[in-house]
């Protein structure tokens, strides 16, 4: 076993205490694959955590709000930081000081959440389209459109959500969060 020179807390938000009596990477490792197993795994850039723990997981039961294309459009970027997104997308400020993996998590499902709907859509009608790709059905290439529920478009010039306008799930509304 190799000694940890260097916890990165600035990236990771892990100091030496929280790992002082922490499991073994193998247990984790194994807890964590048991987890996920057929599950749809939902995180941001979740490839680099996949990768850390030397797993691997079915590509259609990924969402990453890194590579979303819908989300790429309103952060004007291929590779929006979740730092950009919580901002754009919640009206949020994370990642001020040390990350915490709670926030980071709890953003990303926020994120996700609100196009949930339109994401899941889009894949079930690409699942349609291959499916009908492969028993052979003419017109496979079209896609009906006329039923997508598309979501009201971001306001970049809006304010922050206010706790008198949040659901119940707005968990940046706690003494946790700070809005700018």
């Amino acid at each position: 076993m190799e000694k940890v020179t260097d916890f990165r807390t600035w990236v990771s938000g892990v100091t030496f205490k929280d790992v002082e009596k922490a499991p073994l990477f193998s247990e984790v490792q194994q807890h964590v694959a048991d987890l996920l197993e057929g599950r749809i795994l939902i995180g941001h850039a979740i490839n680099n955590d996949l990768r850390a723990l030397l797993l691997t997981h079915p590509p259609s039961h990924i969402r990453d709000t890194a590579k979303y294309e819908q989300l790429h459009t309103i952060a004007k970027t291929k590779r929006p930081k979740l730092k950009a997104l919580a901002k754009l997308v919640l009206g949020i400020d994370i990642q001020e000081n040390e990350h915490s993996s709670v926030i980071d998590a709890q953003a990303t499902m926020e994120v996700y959440k609100r196009y949930q709907s339109l994401w899941e859509g889009t894949l079930a009608r690409q699942a349609k389209i291959l499916q009908a790709k492969k028993s052979g059905k003419k017109g496979a290439k079209k896609s009906n459109n006329s039923n997508i529920k598309k979501k009201s478009p971001v306001n970049l010039n809006s304010a922050a959500p206010t706790a008198s306008s949040a659901s119940s799930s707005d968990w940046w509304n706690e003494s946790a969060m700070t809005t700018a």
